[in-house]
């Protein structure tokens, strides 16, 4: 029988057996005369190798037309590969971006990252730009005069958030370049009060519009 040694279905040739090899050479984990695998033996060996992820009795439910959406055409193994995640609902460098059994997604869980989660505000603290790329909603709070300024735009095109504005003393707010909002803004929030600002980055100005003082 013409025989080969494959580990993987890519290396399996559809071409052996030929017909009127020999029906015992089939199986076994070795032929008659060497240390390669029988056919039989060897094609469960490569889809235990090549789906090794696959274990317990749970059936893969995805259709091939979902699996093929990695792409949009056919999936490839590392494609694939990007469903292999460590917990629902945390991002992970290259990997399929999913959600926890209560609908919530943690984005940035790295050990370089913020740690920043859907919907979670971020504080900024005085004299601080408010970094696009470390959230979406943020939580000020002057202690004195200070800038309304933004950092990253570039990088956050098309991020939109809130930001809660709690200006304690009725501090001096100024607005930076990148910050485009009626003119009547920065005297409207250099009272004192709460307000709910929302944003909206372009890729190099942000446009806002604040809510009047909240109780």
């Amino acid at each position: 029988m013409a025989t080969e040694d494959a580990s993987y279905i890519s290396e399996l040739n559809a071409a052996y057996p030929a017909d009127g090899d020999p029906v015992g050479e089939g199986g076994g984990t070795t032929t008659g005369t060497g240390s390669t695998r029988g056919h039989l033996n060897m094609i469960k060996y490569a889809l235990k190798t090549q789906f090794s992820g696959l274990t317990g009795t749970t059936a893969v439910t995805a259709s091939e037309a979902e699996m093929n959406l990695m792409d949009g055409c056919t999936a490839t193994t590392s494609e694939l590969n990007y469903l292999d995640i460590a917990t629902l609902g945390e991002s992970a460098n290259s990997k399929a971006l999913t959600q926890n059994a209560t609908g919530e997604i943690m984005i940035g869980t790295g050990s370089a990252s913020t740690g920043v989660t859907r919907g979670l505000a971020v504080t900024i603290t005085q004299g601080t730009l408010i970094d696009l790329d470390t959230g979406n909603n943020f939580l000020w709070t002057p202690a004195a005069a200070d800038e309304f300024s933004f950092t990253n735009e570039a990088s956050g095109t098309g991020q939109s958030g809130f930001i809660k504005l709690i200006n304690p003393s009725g501090y001096a707010i100024t607005l930076g370049g990148e910050v485009k909002a009626v003119s009547t803004f920065a005297t409207d929030v250099t009272v004192a009060g709460t307000y709910l600002i929302t944003y909206f980055c372009d890729g190099t100005n942000v446009y806002v519009s604040a809510s009047a003082s909240l109780v």
